[in-house]
């Protein structure tokens, strides 16, 4: 079923569409059009600015129009994602805590099978974050941390933990921490994804059998570091303009074993391509 919510924003009336299977429901908030909603429900919300915290828990496909705002003014995650098969399209996502022992998100999934696509993330200490979970597909969302945060002290922008069988594809990552962390993260699809101006465009600790394809990782700190890592893809990316004076590697790789690199682009680095303990089992390959 498809049921549109006009919900009371800080904008002003909300827009309310024509009679039929679509038609508006009052809601005092997303959250509140969420427990009205069924499992299996498509629910959009039209825009305005929403001040609140969602936790997404049943299995629903959650559509922003016109692009409304979700700012949980500066308190903890924005959006929780503790359904499976949960998709979350078309919205501005901004206002996570700022404390960075509780590592707050703009999105946070820990159900698997969510569909993260066409959002903006904004002025969040991380982005999104897949957490102990997988087979998820984060598609064409814009991330961006703190600007007034320090690099070090941002979060990354998406960051993979303990996460499985994903789709990263045609993401744009910039002014964060790390643009894309895997950690302990297996079987990723990483392509077509555009990450600048953070630390380590991608960056792989205890991360197996992912495969990168078609990135764009440019005027970072590092292009990319591969670290206690193994069976992972490189092909036809784009390290270039990675310069710091401490570092500045176009690629990075230590302790890996089993690594393909094939078809990249890598120019005005400052050092190229780095291999330290690679390969670091005797017989594997890089």
């Amino acid at each position: 079923a498809a049921v549109a919510f006009a919900v009371a924003t800080a904008m002003g009336s909300p827009v309310i569409p024509g009679s039929g299977p679509s038609s508006a429901v009052a809601a005092e908030s997303i959250s509140d059009a969420l427990a009205r909603a069924a499992p299996g429900d498509t629910v959009r919300i039209k825009g305005g600015v929403h001040h609140e915290q969602l936790v997404i828990d049943k299995p629903v496909v959650l559509i922003g129009e016109d692009s409304p705002v979700i700012d949980a003014g500066q308190a903890g995650d924005v959006v929780v994602i503790a359904a499976e098969g949960v998709t979350l399209r078309g919205f501005i996502i901004q206002g996570s805590g700022r404390g960075v022992s509780a590592e707050p998100a703009g999105i946070r999934v820990i159900a698997s099978g969510a569909t993260i696509e066409d959002n903006v993330l904004r002025d969040v200490l991380y982005g999104i974050v897949l957490q102990e979970t997988g087979s998820h597909t984060v598609r064409n969302n814009h991330v961006q941390s703190v600007l007034e945060f320090t690099q070090e002290r941002r979060g990354n922008g998406i960051y993979l933990h303990n996460s499985y069988d994903n789709i990263l594809e045609g993401n744009v990552v910039k002014d964060t921490k790390d643009g894309i962390l895997l950690l302990f993260a297996d079987r990723n699809i990483i392509r077509d994804n555009t990450v600048t101006q953070v630390r380590y465009g991608i960056h792989f600790m205890y991360a197996s059998n992912n495969t990168m394809t078609d990135n764009v990782f440019s005027h970072n700190v590092n292009g990319g570091v591969l670290m206690y890592s193994d069976g992972t893809i490189f092909r036809n990316n784009e390290f270039a303009y990675n310069r710091s004076l401490a570092s500045g590697y176009g690629i990075m790789f230590k302790d890996v074993d089993d690594v393909e690199v094939s078809g990249n682009y890598i120019h005005h680095n400052r050092i190229g391509l780095a291999l330290e303990g690679a390969p670091f089992t005797p017989g594997a390959f890089v």
